[in-house]
C-alpha cells in the first residue's frame, strides 16, 4: 500500500469502484475508508491524469498525508474528502500543516467549531436551525475562515460541488481547480447592475397602514 509497508489485494466495490484493501492484519489508519470516499477519490485522480497532472492518493508529506496529492511542473495541489464528521478546529490544524502546498477540503457536512472566536463554547444542542447555524458559523475566528471548504454530496452515482450557491459535477470542479478557475480569497469584487426600488404597504393592527420602500443591488461578479 502506498500509505504503509502493508501487503494488499484487489477488491471491486458494490458501485463498481475497483480498489485495493489492506491485507488481514494490515492496520495504518486509512482501511475505514468509505465506499464514497474510495469513489470520490478515483475520480479526482482521473481527472488529475487526464489534464497531464501526476496524482497520488494516500500521499504522505511533511506532518500531512493527502487523500489525493497532485504535481505539475512547480505546482501542488492537495485534495481532501471528509466524507465523516470532523471539527472546524481540527480541519484548521490539519490544513495548516499543509504550508506552501494548497489544499481544498471537500465536505459531505461543513464543519461548525465548538468554540466561539473569543473561545467560549458553542453549545451546538442549541443549533435547531439554519440561522442557528449561520450564526455559528460567523463566529469563526478570520483565520479559520480562510480555508476552502466546499460541500460534496452525491446522488444516485455521481458527485456534485457546491461553489457560490451552485452544484458542478465533481469533474468539472476538478479540471476547473487544477486550470486555476477556482480560487479561494478573502474577499470578491462586484459591479452594480440594476438598482431596483422596492415599494410596499405595510398593515399595521392598532395604527394605520405606512408605505415601506428601500433599494436593492443586482450585481455581477
Amino acid at each position: 500500500m502506498p500509505c504503509c509497508d502493508t501487503g494488499a489485494y484487489p477488491r471491486t466495490s458494490r458501485l463498481g469502484t475497483r480498489h485495493f484493501v489492506h491485507s488481514r492484519g494490515g492496520h495504518c489508519g486509512t482501511e475505514g475508508e468509505s465506499v464514497e470516499h474510495l469513489a470520490a477519490k478515483a475520480e479526482i485522480v482521473r481527472v488529475c491524469h487526464e489534464l497531464g497532472w501526476t496524482a497520488v492518493p494516500e500521499y504522505q508529506g511533511d506532518n500531512w498525508r493527502a487523500d489525493v496529492y497532485s504535481t505539475r511542473g512547480r505546482h501542488r495541489l492537495a485534495f481532501e474528502i471528509q466524507w465523516s464528521n470532523q471539527t472546524l478546529e481540527e480541519t484548521r490544524l490539519r490544513h495548516a500543516a499543509y504550508g506552501d502546498v494548497k489544499c481544498c477540503w471537500l465536505f459531505r457536512k461543513l464543519p461548525i467549531q465548538k468554540t466561539s472566536a473569543r473561545g467560549g463554547p458553542i453549545d451546538l444542542t442549541l443549533i435547531k436551525n439554519a440561522r442557528d447555524v449561520l450564526k455559528a458559523l460567523h463566529s469563526v475566528p478570520s483565520e479559520q475562515e480562510r480555508v476552502p471548504m466546499f460541500v460534496l454530496s452525491r446522488t444516485d452515482s455521481a458527485f456534485a460541488v457546491t461553489v457560490d450557491s451552485r452544484r458542478v459535477s465533481l469533474r468539472d470542479f476538478v479540471k476547473a481547480r487544477l486550470e486555476g478557475r477556482i480560487r479561494f480569497c478573502d474577499t470578491r469584487h462586484y459591479i452594480s447592475r440594476e438598482v431596483q426600488l422596492i415599494v410596499f404597504r405595510e398593515k399595521c393592527p392598532r395604527h394605520w397602514d405606512y408605505d415601506v420602500f428601500y433599494t436593492r443591488h443586482v450585481l455581477q461578479s
